[in-house]
């Protein structure tokens, strides 16, 4: 069920989606998981496989480029309000890399890549099942929707969990912010 208390943003916690969810998938990361946005350090590292295969290497983004990364689930109303500033922002705003992680049901990957098609997203999913320890790195709230901004310097600029009216022009700024950042020589 969405939570709304007042000037609270409108979040779904994925404990909500519990008929969806994996039952091998205890939600723990294992000891020293860095978790993004916890340190000041860069964010956390990961080795993903998308469902059509692509594999995406933290080593080639964190400290190199900026890059997005949204949490959402195909049965969640304030996702599909998410997803829809999200993608008119990023198309605003100009070519940066993203990473569309499905967090609804377990293997929906043609699902998920169906339903980002609402919002003219073509790139492939990740399976957030499938990549436990980053789901948990990169959305320890297990909450939808979940927009990260990384800088080139490979730090959190921006955290969005839920939806709230200010979103799409804190998105906006952070991508600014992200793209400016100088690149980080150490995190190489």
């Amino acid at each position: 069920m969405a939570q709304h208390h007042g000037d609270t943003p409108l979040v779904l916690y994925l404990d909500d989606l519990e008929d969806d969810l994996d039952p091998s998938y205890d939600g723990d990361a294992a000891d020293g998981t860095a978790i993004i946005g916890f340190d000041d350090g860069p964010v956390p590292p990961f080795f993903l496989r998308a469902a059509n295969g692509v594999v995406v290497d933290s080593r080639a983004l964190v400290g190199r480029e900026p890059f997005v990364v949204v949490f959402f689930a195909t049965r969640c109303p304030v996702c599909s309000i998410k997803l829809a500033l999200v993608s008119h922002v990023l198309r605003e705003a100009g070519p940066i890399r993203t990473l569309w992680v499905h967090a609804g049901a377990c293997h929906q990957a043609s699902r998920a890549m169906s339903f980002l098609g609402n919002y003219d997203v073509t790139t492939p999913v990740i399976d957030a099942y499938e990549h436990p320890l980053f789901a948990f790195a990169y959305n320890p709230f297990r909450g939808v929707p979940v927009v990260a901004v990384v800088g080139r310097g490979g730090g959190l600029i921006e955290y969005q969990l839920g939806l709230e009216a200010n979103d799409p022009a804190r998105l906006a700024r952070a991508i600014d912010f992200a793209r400016r950042e100088p690149p980080a020589e150490a995190f190489r």
